[in-house]
């Protein structure tokens, strides 16, 4: 497991800044800085899982076998 500087910025909004060092006090604490992070984390992993769905989707989409009858060219 790669170890983490804990001065390294987790996040910035603003003038707002969340160094990784701060950051278990602020998800355990219930802060409102807490509760925007764990709102973005879980929003990034619905985003990812939207992505990823639509990549299966499209590599599904090129996998299909060309229909007969119709040309791929010009």
């Amino acid at each position: 497991m790669e170890k983490v500087d804990p001065e390294r910025n987790f996040a910035a909004f603003g003038e707002k800044t969340i160094r990784y060092k701060d950051l278990i006090h602020h998800l355990e604490q219930e802060t409102p800085d807490g509760k925007l992070l764990r709102f973005a984390i879980s929003r990034g992993r619905v985003m990812k899982k939207t992505r990823d769905q639509e990549m299966q989707a499209l590599l599904q989409v090129i996998a299909q076998p060309p229909k007969p009858g119709k040309r791929s060219g010009p």
